[in-house]
């Protein structure tokens, strides 16, 4: 979504914009702040944002692709970072005339997950996490800082588990005058517990400096899950 505001910004000045999810509205009130976020669809020029369900049939969806049965009314769909292989979540603009073939899409879809995404043009990069990156680097040239922490911090709050025990990842910028620090660990609240690339072991403090050393492993984490996922894929 963030993307797709930041490529649109320019058309969306004028428009009032309705996410059906009431904590992305909010979120994202926060993040574009000189744009107009509403609590409703009524009145003009007001866009919609579908978030896993459709409020009208019109304007930005984000869905599963097992949704849609024949076709997906647009011209033109996106897969989300870090889809499920067995049901992708997608996002695509309303086309009243467009019409995209399920069936040829998700032919598209398993030829990329199981070649091009792991080994991006040939470069040993994974897609998600260079399309990630790329939203970041395009939102900080846009003027937001701390992108990583904010959404961290807003999907902490919003969406994780309240019960003991929690694990969850985090990784982000940190906006200061020295290279960006990356921290990789995955917290257990009930103790000071890190893993990092299957091991884990007891620490009482971590240090992140190094960068282009937590890209590296972020990355090597990455290349592990894809290849497990194309090995079951071949094996179904």
């Amino acid at each position: 979504m963030i993307y797709i505001i930041l490529k649109n910004y320019d058309n969306y000045k004028n428009k009032k914009i309705y996410i059906s999810n009431k904590n992305l509205n909010v979120f994202f009130s926060y993040i574009f702040d000189r744009l107009t976020f509403v609590d409703d669809t009524k009145g003009k020029d007001v866009l919609i944002f579908n978030i896993r369900k459709e409020v009208k049939k019109e304007g930005v969806t984000i869905d599963y692709l097992s949704n849609y049965d024949n076709y997906v009314p647009t011209n033109k769909i996106w897969l989300v970072p870090y889809y499920d292989m067995n049901d992708p979540l997608i996002l695509f603009e309303h086309s009243k005339y467009g019409r995209l073939d399920v069936d040829i899409f998700e032919e598209k879809f398993k030829n990329f997950s199981s070649c091009e995404r792991g080994n991006y043009m040939n470069k040993g990069i994974i897609w998600d996490v260079l399309f990630e990156n790329c939203v970041i680097g395009k939102a900080k040239k846009f003027g937001i800082e701390n992108l990583y922490f904010i959404i961290n911090n807003f999907v902490k709050n919003k969406y994780t588990n309240t019960i003991e025990r929690i694990y969850y990842p985090f990784m982000g910028f940190n906006e200061t005058k020295e290279k960006p620090v990356i921290n990789l660990t995955i917290k257990n609240k009930e103790k000071d517990t890190v893993f990092i690339e299957g091991k884990h072991h007891e620490e009482k403090k971590v240090i992140k400096n190094d960068y282009e050393d937590r890209l590296e492993k972020l990355i090597d984490i990455m290349n592990e899950k894809i290849i497990k996922i194309n090995e079951k894929i071949s094996k179904s």
